[in-house]
């Protein structure tokens, strides 16, 4: 199962993943 397959709605109701894309975010 890829990221691509998560909606925005599953991605706020998980802080976890939302730190994990933050975070790529930043290094990017």
């Amino acid at each position: 199962m890829s990221s691509s397959n998560l909606n925005s709605s599953e991605i706020a109701s998980r802080p976890d993943i939302r730190n994990t894309a933050k975070a790529l975010c930043q290094l990017a």
